[in-house]
């Protein structure tokens, strides 16, 4: 039975997504020790154990570019935990040496500490509408688009407003796209308790699928002719 379904399934993976250029897939693992401290805050690494991971689909193909994401946490409480929840443009951190506690921040282009592009969650804004919070299932849903740019009230854009999501998508590409999560214990402007750069999942291999679909296919006729 799954041998004779599991062809059709493989085929129709990949005439679906095999050959498609419109959807991509991205994630984030957001942990304490990707936090990098401002102006002297203390750090959580070693004293959070919270952490979170996102899933995000990207859909250039629909009549309005948009992202949706999820973003569900551990051992952090987003009801009464978090402060905030933001997109940022900024590089990862470089590992420490031996010799390098911190390394300090850099900012403008490749910034390892950058400012927001979306505002999703709590302060200062939540600029998302179509964001919802889960506070049962401790969860963040959402659909980033070219609505959500939000530059305040003077129309200039500061290093706390939101873009729209064409104005991020090749930075997001880059892998410079992170996700900062601000909390009570650790909370804005200064520093965070998680963070997670947003990277792109890799599509299967075309002739990957390709094969597994003929080798299925050839273990199917063989066991017809030993059956006669």
């Amino acid at each position: 039975m799954c041998l004779r379904i599991l062809p059709v399934i493989l085929l129709w993976t990949w005439l679906g997504h095999g050959t498609s250029q419109s959807a991509f897939v991205f994630t984030s693992t957001l942990t304490p020790e990707q936090v990098v401290p401002l102006n002297g805050a203390p750090s959580p690494t070693g004293i959070s154990h919270a952490s979170a991971v996102a899933t995000f689909v990207l859909d250039l193909d629909a009549p309005s570019v948009n992202m949706t994401y999820e973003i569900v946490f551990f051992g952090l409480s987003l009801e009464n935990d978090v402060q905030g929840i933001h997109f940022h443009i900024g590089v990862p951190p470089p590992a420490p040496t031996p010799i390098q506690s911190g390394i300090g921040t850099r900012h403008s282009d490749g910034s390892v500490n950058g400012p927001h592009v979306l505002n999703v969650y709590g302060l200062p804004r939540q600029d998302d509408s179509d964001m919802v919070a889960n506070f049962a299932t401790n969860t963040i849903t959402g659909i980033w688009d070219n609505n959500d740019f939000n530059y305040g009230l003077d129309g200039i854009r500061d290093p706390g407003d939101s873009v729209s999501l064409g104005a991020a998508v090749e930075e997001l590409f880059d892998g410079h796209i992170y996700i900062q999560v601000h909390s009570f214990a650790f909370p804005v402007p200064n520093t965070g308790e998680l963070r997670g750069q947003i990277y792109q999942v890799p599509e299967p291999s075309r002739s990957l699928m390709m094969g597994l679909m003929f080798a299925i296919l050839s273990i199917r006729r063989s066991r017809r002719r030993d059956h006669g």
